[in-house]
């Protein structure tokens, strides 16, 4: 069996930078795996030489050929970079030698993390990128409204990696922003989304790093991406189950306890560590709230409790992260809240029927109109946040018509009211939103809103049996999501579901 130099073929075949230290370091390896010495014996001394040993050099050599005639043909370099880091992890003792990559049981912690670098060199190869455009990209873009992930940390791993240093967590990450930060047209396969080789390797080290790791925050970092790949691109439901795991390892390591003991902070005070802690929470509580939404028409159970009021430090508290991303993340987060009181409404009463109380969704569509109102006012130039409210106040008046068998006029001029507002607001921020920029919170809620619009559209005039509704135009909104069906799976399998929908 050729087991202990298999991971470094692999490392070989995809890390072209380290071609020539990986094959003398191969060779050498092969070498001390044999227990064989490698040399002819003293010319002075041939009558002693053992005529049994002969064959066995002839083995080495058979050995060696096969391995070589495998690489490419490049001088012999000096190894001492890549050997100092093989020699960190143990290989396989001989009497384990014959299946241990086939017995998950025998594959030992110290080489997953040897493994987790060969994935990341391998995609970084396959993508011709570099960890450096990785890092932009993401801070560039998904850090504008999900910022969790510590820029000083990045660069310190960033610094580690190109010593061959790195550090588990933070290779995690690279593969993380990584999986999230491209458009799928430019992935390595054409199969769908959930059989996409970053994404299925990105997940197995995070599982492999769940289950035998300690949990640590780049770790939940990490499972938030992955999870935001898994909604935008409609991978079964395996988004909320990510996304469970990685509040129940931000509960391990007490995130919410730090947000706890450093609640009412104004100005400053925060050290980095906290404040990293804390935007990571916070990030967990929207993602929650977010995949709740349309099209799920019960949304599941929270992995974060809800709070009803703010709870936390100031925006001027944050040192490390930009004013204005902390100003908007917050009106998301007041907004999340919000959202999170409709979609336990309806979880609670969604077995209710004829009997759910009119007063009782009339007291939280007051509630709504007022935030609607006071957002409008605070994101006139963002709309952060907007979407979103607008999705869930429609599923609401949705979910009461399922219940009830009928809209009353308050609620058809509520949802008119809405349907108009949205279509203003994404006309102006213009149909060719996620085409040009990555993934934002704006344009995740949009495509919620917009498939929400059409199917409360279409329950009205059903329910009513009237040909279109005056004052309502839904074409807008089919042309957001056949702009954002060629990036995003979640927009084209919203299409689809309308495809024989004839809008007015």
């Amino acid at each position: 069996m050729q087991q202990d130099y298999t991971v470094l073929q692999s490392l070989l075949e995809v890390a072209s930078p380290w071609f020539e230290l990986a094959t003398t370091a191969l060779l050498i390896a092969n070498r001390s795996r044999l227990s064989l010495q490698c040399t002819y014996p003293d010319i002075e001394r041939v009558d002693d030489f053992d005529v049994g040993q002969d064959s066995k050099l002839d083995t080495i050599l058979q050995r060696l050929e096969r391995i070589e005639t495998n690489m490419p043909n490049t001088p012999q370099t000096t190894p001492n970079d890549l050997l100092t880091v093989l020699s960190k992890f143990k290989c396989p003792a001989e009497s384990e030698a014959g299946n241990w990559y086939l017995n998950p049981g025998a594959l030992r912690p110290q080489w997953q993390a040897f493994i987790l670098f060969g994935s990341t060199l391998r995609m970084l190869k396959e993508n011709n990128t570099t960890v450096e455009a990785i890092a932009k990209r993401h801070f560039s873009h998904i850090h504008q409204w999900l910022p969790t992930i510590s820029r000083p940390k990045i660069e310190e791993g960033l610094t580690l990696f190109n010593k061959f240093e790195s550090r588990p967590g933070f290779m995690m990450l690279v593969l993380s922003m990584h999986l999230v930060g491209i458009q799928y047209s430019e992935h390595t396969s054409s199969t769908p989304p959930a059989e996409s080789p970053w994404y299925r390797a990105c997940k197995y080290h995070f599982g492999q790093s769940v289950a035998f790791e300690d949990p640590r925050i780049e770790l939940v970092q990490a499972g938030m991406l992955i999870a935001l790949f898994e909604y935008t691109h409609h991978i079964d439901d395996k988004a909320m189950l990510t996304l469970g795991i990685c509040a129940r390892l931000g509960y391990s390591i007490g995130l919410d306890t730090i947000l706890n003991q450093n609640a009412g902070h104004c100005e400053g005070g925060l050290l980095p560590e906290a404040e990293e802690s804390i935007l990571t929470w916070w990030g967990l509580t929207l993602l929650d709230r977010q995949f709740n939404l349309p099209p799920r028409v019960i949304p599941q159970h929270p992995c974060i409790p809800h709070q009803s009021s703010s709870h936390g430090p100031a925006v001027t508290a944050f040192t490390t992260v930009d004013t204005k991303i902390i100003d908007t993340f917050l009106m998301e987060l007041m907004v999340a809240r919000q959202v999170a009181q409709i979609q336990a409404f309806i979880r609670e009463n969604r077995h209710k029927g004829m009997s759910l109380q009119k007063e009782a969704t009339t007291s939280m569509i007051y509630d709504f109109d007022s935030l609607l109102g006071c957002l409008g006012m605070m994101s006139a130039r963002n709309y952060a946040g907007f979407p979103a409210l607008v999705a869930a106040g429609l599923q609401l008046q949705c979910f009461c018509f399922e219940q009830r068998g009928s809209f009353d006029e308050s609620s058809i001029l509520f949802i008119r009211s809405l349907i108009s507002r949205l279509r203003e607001v994404i006309e102006q921020r213009g149909l060719d939103m996620g085409l040009e920029d990555n993934l934002d919170a704006f344009t995740l809620s949009c495509i919620s809103a917009a498939y929400q619009a059409i199917t409360t559209y279409e329950l009205v005039r059903s329910g009513y049996n009237i040909p279109s509704l005056p004052g309502i135009d839904t074409k807008v909104f089919m042309g957001l999501l056949e702009n954002l069906a060629p990036r995003y799976q979640l927009a084209g399998i919203y299409e689809n579901s309308q495809d024989e929908m004839t809008i007015d």
